[in-house]
């Protein structure tokens, strides 16, 4: 069947003219992304006017029409190699099902749908058909089977298909019956897909402006995308390009104009990169012309521009494909002949400002550096293992032809250190862009505003704040007076119950361990009066502990307002004011609520942690409110990541999360070199995630920690487990002498108690007696050893009276001096002098562990 029908006019040539002129001034706008066309290695016999796809980069080509009667059932592949794009030798596939062609094809993940064509029975008597089926390759890349599908409803032949999310849709066409012209057809079929790859029953939607045949049609976003074609038998390409949206029911919104070609044409070769539809070919008055349009961010195309890299030679009714941004035609026929030829572009990326988002207080992890406690630079940071809260918003931005680490990027960050330091970082990590659009959430909002009011923060053309806390948040209050977690949802406070964990040791108290490690909790501290005793409101200036980072910040606002949009939730009661009242004397004794003990709250519109008025900006910021909406689900839900995309310029939906409880939560970790996993009490195992096992809705019962070394040393397994409002850690220490050596560790848990499973008491007892036995053959003299075993006797004669009976304040302040003062003479004191740092060190250690498991004890019985 000859493939090429159309007519001259000198009208047309005008147009052509008047559109090179057109051409030629858009061209200025935007870089030409397409490369030289190079020959690759050649089909195996000369073919046109059939459909080509790739997958997991394996060229396929299917059928077509060729010189000389051929089955036209044949299906080749050839695998494309990653680095030169070149292909090796061709292969013959499974035969399709049926002998077609100017068939369409439309592939989805590893499936091929093949739809219409016509058959030949002789030359120049095409009959069309309205056969569909589908093609499954296999893990391998090769077609395993065909499979008949539902048919569309009308014989087309010509016509164009295209797969958005589940659906399939043909458009367009002829039917052809043994010959001579066809009947033309204006309609759009779609049909659902099912989770087997089948399809639904095909509905007709809405039909195209007018009839069409020898188009293209592309899925781009959410929309289906026309290009060229004829719209009579007069043959005679278009330069008609049209748009619509697909609606949530697979319907479509009216077809729109987008801007025309530069010429008419049919039968050419379309394809598209993330960025760009290219053209190339086809029956018109350039038949070696290509052209390139840039995808707009809602789906629709831009100005087409003509290429400086032409065809090599005169090409339409082939086929092409993309993969990996280089540009695949198969065969070709020039009006007369047919040909074997493949030939291959580079499609270069469109310039689009990288995207930088920045995670919230908590949301970043390093092993070495919460676990081994080491200085790592924020470069080495990674998102929180586990941690699914920005899974959507990130799928959404790929979706929307964002790549990580080329123009997406998320910046962890050590976010222990104050908000300054950070901010000052990011913008370091800034420095090797030109300009970029930064998204923070929560905490990661105040970093960016610090990069974005410092004299480098012009390089941030965007920056989008998700529920920061602009003038501060009242719930930190209670972490860093009391190192109280009560009002903080799972997610929020896991990362810094890890540090409390393992780093408690360090200190003396649970509030110091905060205020030592995590000193950005105080940037966090609210700037206005929100404290009240009785009837009066405390204020501020009067506080022992106050905000010291934000007064600092806010006058520097104003230069950036133009550039800062907000999201926030509301509607959800959030804390504004704390009612207070004195310290109790166990207050004392812990160096807890220096500014006075929480007893109520009063609240406000917010989104549970930060208030609406604290997380919106006023003097020419466009804030976006998300009604109902908490901290964590305007990012993990689709309406709030809809607005950011929308902020950023780009129409994509979004995907609703369900993000990880971390309500009856275990967790483990081992500081040394070891390998280890996690058995629960059901027999599953668990292995780590960047050195961390988090359980999720664990089940009571026993937990087998297996350890095995990797190098000789000290190892120390923390086991945590996090209830409702409470939280228990463990630790087991112990010494590999060789690699391979192998030892477990069983660790009970009972959500049901307040200890939540665990044994402080039994805990502390053993820490005593490990450090007399270490004392009593130490080498220490006989005052020193005196003198620490009988405060260790104190010690054990109170831990073991506490598990007996109840226990007054004074005893308990008494025996927290006692191991303060052992402590700190210890470190610095008559005691430590001469004392090996070893066993220096696990004096401190043991001490201050006794006294956290002490305070542990109390607080499960409902005493602090």
């Amino acid at each position: 069947m000859k493939a090429v029908k159309g007519k001259f006019c000198l009208g047309v040539v005008v147009f052509l003219l008047i559109s090179i002129i057109r051409a030629a001034t858009v061209v200025l706008a935007f870089t030409d992304p397409v490369g030289a066309w190079t020959s690759v290695r050649t089909l195996p016999r000369q073919t046109a006017n059939h459909p080509s796809f790739v997958i997991n980069g394996n060229l396929f080509v299917l059928g077509g029409a060729i010189p000389l009667g051929d089955p036209r059932t044949t299906v080749l592949s050839a695998s494309i190699n990653d680095g030169d794009g070149s292909l090796s030798v061709w292969r013959n596939e499974l035969n399709m099902l049926y002998a077609v062609i100017w068939h369409a094809a439309a592939p989805k993940d590893r499936t091929v749908y093949v739809l219409g064509g016509a058959e030949e029975l002789y030359p120049g008597s095409p009959s069309s058909v309205n056969t569909v089926f589908k093609g499954t390759i296999s893990i391998g890349g090769n077609i395993s089977s065909w499979q008949s599908l539902n048919s569309i409803p009308a014989r087309l032949a010509q016509g164009a298909a295209a797969v958005v999310g589940n659906r399939l849709y043909f458009s367009g066409g002829g039917t052809w019956s043994g010959g001579g012209n066809p009947i033309l057809s204006n309609k759009v079929y779609m049909a659902p897909i099912n989770g087997d790859g089948s399809l639904g029953a095909w509905s007709t939607v809405r039909q195209l402006p007018t009839n069409l045949i020898g188009h293209s049609m592309i899925a781009s976003k959410n929309r289906l995308v026309i290009i060229g074609g004829a719209v009579d038998t007069n043959w005679g390409g278009i330069t008609r390009v049209i748009s619509a949206q697909v609606n949530g029911d697979g319907s479509l919104g009216e077809w729109t104009d987008l801007p025309p070609l530069l010429q008419g044409v049919r039968a050419a070769m379309v394809a598209k990169t993330d960025d760009y539809v290219i053209l190339a070919g086809g029956v018109s008055f350039d038949w070696r012309g290509v052209y390139y349009s840039p995808i707009n961010t809602d789906g629709t195309l831009g100005v087409w521009s003509k290429s400086a890299s032409s065809l090599p030679l005169s090409t339409c009714c082939a086929s092409a494909a993309m993969w990996n941004s280089k540009m695949y035609i198969t065969g070709r026929h020039d009006g007369v002949n047919y040909f074997d030829t493949v030939v291959m572009a580079e499609i270069g990326s469109a310039s689009k400002l990288p995207i930088i988002l920045v995670p919230g207080m908590g949301g970043s992890w390093n092993y070495e550096a919460l676990v081994h406690k080491k200085n790592v630079a924020n470069e080495d940071w990674s998102l929180f293992p586990f941690l699914t809260l920005y899974d959507g918003l990130i799928k959404s931005l790929e979706d929307a032809g964002y790549t990580k680490g080329k123009d997406l990027f998320i910046y962890a960050y050590d976010w222990r250190k104050s908000i300054s330091e950070n901010g000052v970082a990011l913008c370091q990590f800034i420095d090797q862009f030109d300009k970029v659009k930064v998204v923070g959430h929560s905490m990661g909002g105040l970093v960016g505003r610090v990069c974005a009011q410092s004299s480098e923060g012009n390089r941030i053309e965007q920056l989008i704040t998700v529920g920061s806390p602009h003038l501060g948040v009242s719930k930190v209050y209670r972490i860093w007076e009391g190192a109280d977690f009560s009002e903080f949802a799972g997610w929020e406070s896991i990362a810094v119950k890890i540090i409390l964990g393992i780093w408690r040791e360090g200190f003396d108290s649970s509030t110091q361990t905060i205020r030592s490690t995590v000193p950005s909790v105080l940037n966090l501290f609210p700037v206005w009066d929100f404290l009240k005793k009785g009837t009066k409101t405390v204020p501020i200036s009067g506080m022992k502990w106050k905000n010291n980072f934000i007064p600092a910040l806010n006058p520097g606002l104003p230069g950036i307002l133009s550039r800062l949009s907000t999201v926030s939730g509301s509607e959800l009661d959030t804390t504004r004011y704390y009612r207070i009242i004195s310290r109790l004397p166990t207050d004392l004794i812990l160096g807890k609520w220096e500014d006075g003990r929480p007893v109520g709250q009063e609240n406000d519109s917010g989104d549970k942690t930060v208030l609406l008025n604290s997380s919106q900006m006023t003097g020419g910021t466009k804030n976006i409110t998300i009604p109902g909406n908490d901290h964590g689900e305007i990012l993990s839900k689709s309406a709030g990541q809809q607005q950011i995309l929308q902020l950023l310029g780009l129409e994509q939906p979004g995907y609703d999360v369900i993000p990880v409880k971390w309500v009856k939560t275990v967790i483990v970790t081992v500081a040394s070199p070891v390998d280890f996993s996690v058995t629960d009490p059901a027999g599953v195992r668990y292995d780590p995630r960047d050195g961390l096992v988090i359980v999720d809705e664990a089940p009571d019962g026993n937990y087998q920690v297996e350890l095995t070394a990797i190098d000789p040393g000290k190892y120390t397994v923390h086991f945590g487990r996090v209830g409702d409002n409470d939280w228990a850690w463990e630790t087991a220490e112990g010494r590999f002498e060789e690699p391979g050596q192998k030892k477990d560790w069983l660790f009970d848990v009972d959500f049901s108690q307040t200890s939540l499973g665990a044994k402080p008491l039994d805990s502390a007892l053993a820490r005593v007696n490990t450090l007399v036995k270490e004392i009593k053959i130490s080498q220490l003299g006989k005052l020193k050893k005196t003198a620490l075993l009988a405060d260790l006797l104190t010690i054990e004669l109170f831990t073991k009276n506490l598990k007996g009976r109840g226990v007054k304040i004074t005893e308990v302040k008494t025996v927290f001096m006692l191991i303060d003062v052992s402590v700190n003479r210890m470190k610095s004191g008559w005691l430590g002098k001469g004392i090996r740092e070893e066993l220096k060190e696990l004096i401190i250690t043991q001490l201050r562990l006794t006294k956290a498991d002490i305070e542990q004890e109390l607080s499960d019985r409902g005493l602090w």
